[in-house]
């Protein structure tokens, strides 16, 4: 019997972490303070058939994008800035493009470019856009009723805010 991989949420703060075979952690840092605007693409995503395909021969092409959203990522955390960071992710976004499609991810990062956004998040094995939003230079509220009219058939599901893993009280 196994269950089904896990992500990094258990460490404190944000965190490297090998969701399958739990051989590499490499803590990251604190999650900076931004805003995320949260679309649904729709669609299901049956994630125990996701995770039990072997997706090495993609990930091994798509490794030297993954290593510039990495670096990225990780210059990003160092300087606190939430350009790189919102380029990390979407590096990332975009890479992961190849492994389980978002067909509006292109037109959400229009719409991102339109509010100023510091980049977009996938979620990796689901149906979920995000669009990072760093409230100290964007008003979220405004932001959000920006994109409401313009969401291409996309729901948008909640307004959140970055945090690290690990254990709250």
């Amino acid at each position: 019997m196994s269950i089904e991989p896990s992500d990094s949420t258990l460490f404190p703060g944000l965190s490297l972490f090998d969701h399958r075979s739990a051989t590499l952690y490499e803590p990251l840092g604190p999650a900076p303070e931004l805003a995320i605007v949260v679309l649904d693409c729709g669609g299901t995503v049956d994630t125990v058939a996701y995770n039990q395909r072997d997706y090495r021969s993609d990930l091994r092409r798509l490794a030297p994008q993954h290593r510039e959203a990495l670096a990225a990522l990780r210059q990003g955390l160092a300087r606190s800035d939430v350009d790189l960071i919102g380029q990390a992710a979407t590096l990332s976004a975009q890479a992961h493009q190849a492994i389980l499609p978002k067909p509006a991810l292109e037109p959400v990062l229009a719409l991102a470019r339109q509010v100023g956004a510091a980049g977009v998040n996938v979620g990796h094995s689901g149906t979920v856009i995000g669009l990072l939003l760093d409230p100290a230079r964007t008003d979220v509220p405004a932001a959000v009723a920006y994109l409401q009219p313009r969401l291409l058939g996309l729901s948008l599901l909640f307004v959140s805010r970055l945090v690290g893993g690990g254990p709250r009280g």
